[in-house]
This record gives structure tokens, sequence and C-alpha cells, in this order.
């Protein structure tokens, strides 16, 4: 199986959300918003509840996974989906763990 091509590495999108997350916390100063803006923007995360936020999350990790398992199946066209799924599996927790979901859905 193939790895991710390097553009595409499970590193880099853990990074991007990060920047994501850190854009709507506040915490990093945008170049292209105005402060009045940015000011807005801030307010308006301070003002969302925590029930929102963690939507809001959830809903970010669940497009950096859905984005990373599309990387995996365009740059493996092969696999059919229950082999992606495992693909990620083990590029986002390690050979080891993969292998013991393979074997534990094997012997099901």
């Amino acid at each position: 199986m193939q790895q991710l091509p390097s553009r595409l590495s499970t590193s880099r999108v853990w990074r991007i959300m990060g920047m994501l997350i850190s854009c709507l916390w506040g915490l990093v100063m945008l170049s292209d918003t105005h402060p009045d803006a940015e000011r807005v923007q801030i307010e308006l995360w301070r003002q969302t509840t925590g029930t929102q936020k963690v939507a809001q999350m959830r809903s970010l990790t669940s497009l950096v996974i859905g984005l990373s398992r599309r990387a995996i199946a365009r740059a493996n066209p092969h696999l059919d989906h229950h082999e992606v799924d495992m693909l990620w599996v083990e590029i986002n927790y390690g050979k080891d763990l993969a292998a013991r979901l393979r074997n534990y859905l094997e012997e099901r």
C-alpha cells in the first residue's frame, strides 16, 4: 500500500486544521482581515456557546478526516473502501494498531 504524497500528508492536514482552529479562536492575526472585522469575529466567537464550539470542532474534524480519506483513495485508486479505511488507520494510528484492527475485523 502506498503512503500519501508529502503534499497531502496527515501531518500537513493536522497543521492546517490547527491553523483553522487558531483563526477561529482569534489567536492568529490574519493579514488580509481588517482589524475591525477581526474584532467582530473574535467577539462572535466569544459569544458562541461551548456546545456550538464543540459542534464546530466536530465538524472540522469530520471534514479533515473525510479529506484525508479522499486523498488516500485518489492516491490509491486500486483500493476498495475498506482498504482505504485501513490505510487511513495505519497512517494516523500506526501499523501496530492497524494490524490489530485487521485481525479483530477478520475474527468477527
